[in-house]
């Protein structure tokens, strides 16, 4: 008795199409665990911030959760051998680019919420320029 194929499997080649081997993308940068200390202009003071989501260098310009979220700094110190509490530490979440070879985005949920934050904002100056 002779078996015939049924559904998709009609169409499928015996024969492998490529057998070249993936090539590993080279340009792309791991990010790194490190504490790294964030200094604000504007407020002229420094904190301890924990980073797993980037590779950061001195100089970089960041952007950290909590109280100062919206607010650019830059990274003065990074380390990376620390033994801390997480929980005692708030995150970076986004790095501003700088130059083209290192290439970090915003995730698109951060970026909503920014664009979100300044929509709202402009909204209320609205709303205080008609009252007056």
């Amino acid at each position: 008795m002779k078996k015939y194929p049924i559904g998709f499997n009609t169409r499928i080649n015996k024969e492998p199409e490529n057998n070249k081997p993936m090539e590993v993308c080279k340009g792309v940068i791991e990010p790194k665990k490190s504490v790294v200390q964030v200094y604000f202009p504007h407020r002229g003071m420094g904190w301890a911030y924990y980073n797993d989501s980037f590779d950061l260098n001195v100089g970089d310009f960041v952007y950290v959760e909590g109280k100062l979220e919206g607010y650019r700094g830059q990274v003065t110190e990074v380390n990376y051998s620390f033994k801390i509490k997480l929980s005692d530490y708030k995150k970076v979440i986004a790095v501003k680019v700088t130059s083209s070879l290192q290439v970090h985005t915003l995730s698109a949920l951060t970026e909503m919420q920014f664009l979100f934050q300044r929509f709202l904002l402009g909204l209320r100056l609205l709303k205080m320029m008609r009252i007056m």
